[in-house]
């Protein structure tokens, strides 16, 4: 037996919640970087400031 929908699901919605899922897990990203880079300045680790840093320009440069 077919499940029937209560509710008629507009297309646009799942595109919207989907944009709103990928920015709020991007800014989820950019405060861990934050924080990891924030622990690499702390243990005078250059090598990972440095490609968090690069990771962390990136991902703000995104759309």
């Amino acid at each position: 037996m077919e499940k029937q929908q209560l509710f008629p699901v507009n297309p646009l919605y799942s595109v919207l919640a989907e944009l709103v899922l990928d920015e709020v897990v991007r800014l989820y990203r950019i405060e861990q970087l934050k924080k990891a880079i924030d622990d690499a300045l702390l243990s005078r680790d250059e090598e990972k400031f440095l490609q968090l840093s690069e990771e962390l320009r990136m991902l703000k440069c995104e759309p």
